[in-house]
Parts: C-alpha cells; structure tokens; sequence
C-alpha cells in the first residue's frame, strides 16, 4: 500500500435500524496520535490508497482501528483483569467455570481477506458480505415410506422463475401478519460512488415477486413500519444546520410506488419497507 491511506469501516443491513444514519464511517487517522480509537466492526473494514483496496469481513463483530498508516487492526477480543476507570466499574474478564475451575473466555472467528485494483473491491465485500452475514438455511425433514414426494410439494419458489432480484439490492424482511398482510422491506446494498456499475438506482418488481399472487393495495411505511410513511414525512423537523457543506451530492431517492406498475425503486444506501395487501379470493379461485 502506498503512504497515504485511508480506511472505512461499514456494516451489515441487518444491524440496528436505529443506527442506519451510522451505516458507513470514514476515518481520516492521524497515525501520530498515542491512541487510535477502535470502532465497531460487524461486517467489514477496508482501506484504499492511489492503486488498491484492501478488505477484510468478519464472521462477529469486533473492534476496528489502524495504530500505523497501511496497517488494519482488529480487536476479536477484550479482556483486562482490572478495571480499567471507564464507567463499568469491574474489570472486563469473562470467565467460564467448569466445575471449580475457571479460565479466560475464549474467542475464535474466521477473518476474509481479498487485495483488489482500487474501485473494483466493492462487488467482492457485498456479495461475499451477504454470503458470510445471511447464509442459507438447509432444512430436513425424514422421510416414512417410499411415497413422501407424491404426497408433499418438494420444491418451492415464490418468485417466477424468470426473474432474480438485482444484484444490489438485498430483501431485509418478508413476514406475513395475522391479518394475511405481508411486511416487505428491500434494501440497497451499495453506497453513492461505491462501485461504478452497481452503485446505481434499482428497481423490484412486485409482480415478478409475487407472481401467484394479485397485489390490491401496497403502502409504504416508515423503517420500523409503526407509521405511514406519508404521516411521518407530515411530522418530520427541518433543521437549519450552520456551516454545513454546501456541495454535498444530494441522495437519490426512489419514486412513489405506482399502484399500477407496481415496481419499487431504490437508490444508493436506501432501505424501503411496505405492507402489501393480497387479494385472498383471487387466490382462492385459482388455487387447486
């Protein structure tokens, strides 16, 4: 790595909502400070010079510092045998007892490095991010007798078979409520400037999502989906803040859904979260 460098930390779609506006974090380190300040790491970390991009997921979340420029460094684990005068009042030493004796927690996770051209490491720690934070979920079942695939459906897709979600975009939620309506939430995976061909709009279509059923109504709630989004955009505070740039890029925002195209689109960064309402009667009527 060259002699300037600077590193990013970013984390999963699946952290805290709450904590969304927190969802990338760019330190510029002066590395001729005594302390370097280690921040939250539960996805990745990453940092760049003039030629190349050098990445590193986790498996857990860990602590994420550079003590020296083109260094990373990475905190799995913390243990202190005194207190340290940080607010806790205890020293942070974890133990686990085995009948009378005690030893020191310990800690292993797996870390995922990948050297790349600088501009193109984006694709590598998002999709290979999502493989490590959300991998597939293999479910078995036992099998009495010889007639079990005549009696059970033993492949299933509820998307058309034609169509696959754009490859910058992540489904966050789909959960059916009690009353038959279904809580969707997409999620942009990639940043303004992030990646070249991937940090563009995007679009869902609902049709193609849900190709067996017919869509009567979709509303778009706030991120934790308590309110409409329409009312809580009523309530929300502008806020004149002084000095702020006056050049920074503006977000770019999905449109209104249509209720007729019925296609959700989703700018760099932007999480959507909709209830959509099936017509059950339709679905009765075709349904075996």
């Amino acid at each position: 790595m060259g002699n300037l460098c600077l590193l990013y930390s970013f984390v999963s779609l699946k952290g805290s909502l709450d904590d969304f506006h927190e969802f990338s974090q760019l330190l510029r380190l002066d590395v001729g400070a005594r302390r370097v300040r280690h921040i939250l790491i539960n996805l990745g970390i990453y940092m760049v010079d003039n030629r190349t991009e050098f990445s590193v997921l986790v498996d857990r979340s860990v602590g994420g510092s550079s003590m020296v420029d083109g260094q990373v460094e990475l905190m799995l684990h913390r243990r202190l045998l005194h207190d340290d005068s940080r607010g806790v009042a205890e020293a942070l030493s974890e133990q686990v007892c085995i009948l009378d004796e005690c030893t020191g927690l310990i800690i292993q996770g797996s870390f995922y490095l990948r050297i790349d051209p600088l501009g193109e490491g984006a694709k590598w720690r998002r999709s290979a991010g999502q493989e490590i934070y959300s991998p597939f979920l293999l479910a078995f079942t036992e099998q009495a007798g010889g007639n079990w695939t005549s009696s059970h459906v033993s492949t299933f897709s509820g998307v058309d078979p034609s169509y696959n979600l754009p490859d910058n975009v992540a489904l966050l939620t789909l959960q059916e409520h009690e009353d038959g309506n279904v809580l969707l939430r997409l999620a942009h995976l990639y940043e303004m400037g992030e990646d070249k061909d991937l940090a563009v709009m995007a679009s869902v279509d609902l049709k193609m999502l849900f190709p067996k059923k017919k869509i009567i109504k979709v509303v778009e709630m706030n991120l934790s989906a308590n309110q409409e989004r329409a009312e809580m955009k009523k309530k929300r505070l502008e806020w004149n803040v002084e000095g702020a740039p006056m050049n920074e890029p503006k977000a770019t925002r999905g449109e209104p859904v249509d209720p007729a195209k019925l296609v959700v689109e989703l700018g760099p960064m932007e999480i959507r979260t909709f209830i959509v309402t099936f017509d059950y009667i339709f679905l009765n009527t075709i349904d075996p």
